[in-house]
């Protein structure tokens, strides 16, 4: 499907895997106490992220622990580089993680769902559709696996 406008990239601003998380960081952010492994990730615009997410936990075997945004709008990036979503993901292995983050890094690179209506950047919308929901959004919007989102 054409969406009028031209579309963004979007990036990946920064990722880390933690092998072996510590144990006051698992308590921090109440990380299961089977998963010994971490994935921290960044993108410059939040909406990809938490669909790429979503994706990896249709695909992989980790949990979202947190997935949120920091920031005023898309127009109020303090950098070009800047992360303007930050995503924590958790898994039993390193493989698992390691995993996800190769799927969230292909999501964000292949898909188009942000496009800019004028082309000079002042009027961007996101226009995509997730179907089925994955683990992430059927925990986060109370949808089932089979409910589609636009």
């Amino acid at each position: 499907m054409a969406y009028p406008g031209r579309p963004v990239d979007q990036k990946i601003t920064s990722q880390k895997i933690i092998a072996n998380m510590k144990e006051e960081f698992r308590e921090m952010y109440e990380i299961p106490e089977n998963h010994q492994c971490v994935g921290v990730i960044t993108t410059d615009y939040p909406d990809i992220l938490h669909c790429a997410v979503d994706d990896a936990t249709k695909k992989t075997k980790v949990d979202v622990i947190s997935c949120d945004t920091y920031y005023g709008g898309a127009a109020v990036k303090w950098s070009a580089n800047s992360g303007s979503a930050f995503a924590i993901i958790s898994g039993e292995k390193v493989a698992d993680v390691n995993s996800a983050m190769r799927s969230i890094d292909d999501y964000v690179k292949r898909q188009r769902f942000l496009y800019d209506l004028n082309g000079d950047g002042s009027f961007l919308y996101f226009a995509g559709l997730i179907s089925p929901a994955g683990r992430y959004f059927q925990e986060e919007l109370d949808v089932t696996k089979d409910d589609a989102l636009a």
